[in-house]
């Protein structure tokens, strides 16, 4: 785990899409953390799916250098609904 200086996200980009899940709101942005004595960018992504009586949210961060990481993708691919 890294250290702060201050809350919130630098340059936040926020989004709509519509996935087989339903709408999907989403947000990318980035943070500098000091980790192990460093500077590094971390790249954040939230994704919330909406259903019908229900909100789902996820996030994903990792090195921007390292970004996005391969098991996020993978999950963010197999957010379905599921039958009734």
């Amino acid at each position: 785990a890294g250290i702060v200086e201050r809350n919130g996200f630098d340059h936040p980009e926020f989004g709509w899409e519509m996935s087989g899940f339903g709408p999907v709101a989403t947000l990318r942005a980035y943070k500098m953390v000091l980790h192990r004595g460093e500077q590094i960018s971390v790249t954040y992504q939230v994704r919330q799916y909406y259903g019908r009586s229900s909100v789902f949210a996820v996030t994903v961060a990792a090195p921007s250098t390292d970004y996005p990481p391969p098991a996020g993708v993978q999950f963010f691919k197999s957010v379905k609904k599921r039958s009734k």
